[in-house]
Order: structure tokens, then C-alpha cells, then sequence
């Protein structure tokens, strides 16, 4: 993420953000506390709202879902602003995947 950029978060309960360098300023809809992760550090959003990261310098993040968290895997899309959107994976799109990419090998 470029300095000054934004990320929002969708339903996020259980996803959990990773900066690997960098530091970004988080807020959560329902939370009174502001965070900030810096490189090394990560949080688990616990709220079920909207969740915003805001780079306060060049950021790597990794986001990732929780294990035991909402099966449905995170997806980074764009809104039509041009922000980086994370929101859970459409449930029909998750039985697509599921039903139509191989998982492994079958003997």
C-alpha cells in the first residue's frame, strides 16, 4: 500500500491483517479505540462492521482469515472510488470453486 492509501474492510470478523513493513492506522465501526500496526505486529478485527486501514507510510500487509473464523476466504476487490475493498468470498462463488477446481490428486 502507497502512503496515505485505504483499505476497507467488509464484515470482518475473524480476518486477520499482517504488516510486514510499514505501519498502518486501523479503526473498527462499533470500537471507540483507534490501532496501529507497525512491521512485525498484527490484529484480529473482532467487529462485524466496517473496518478501515489507512497507510501511514509504504505498507505490506498480509490478510488472511482466522482458523475457526467464517469459513469464506477474503477477497480484495476495488469499489467504484478506486479503494481497496476486502469482503468474504460470495457463498456461490465459494461452491463454485469448490465443486469445479480440482483439489488434489485422485487416484
Amino acid at each position: 500500500m502507497t502512503k496515505g492509501s485505504m483499505l476497507k474492510i467488509e464484515e470482518g470478523r475473524g480476518i486477520v491483517l499482517e504488516v510486514k513493513r510499514g505501519m498502518l492506522w486501523l479503526t473498527q465501526e462499533g470500537d471507540a479505540r483507534d490501532r496501529y500496526i507497525t512491521a512485525g505486529d498484527w490484529l484480529r478485527l473482532d467487529g462485524d462492521g466496517l473496518a478501515i486501514a489507512n497507510a501511514l507510510q509504504r505498507t505490506i500487509v498480509c490478510i488472511a482469515a482466522a482458523e475457526g473464523s467464517d469459513p469464506r476466504a477474503p477477497v480484495m476487490t476495488r469499489d467504484a472510488a478506486g479503494h481497496n475493498v476486502v469482503t468474504r468470498e460470495p457463498l456461490l462463488a465459494r461452491l463454485r470453486r469448490l465443486i469445479f477446481e480440482p483439489q488434489g490428486e485422485v487416484a
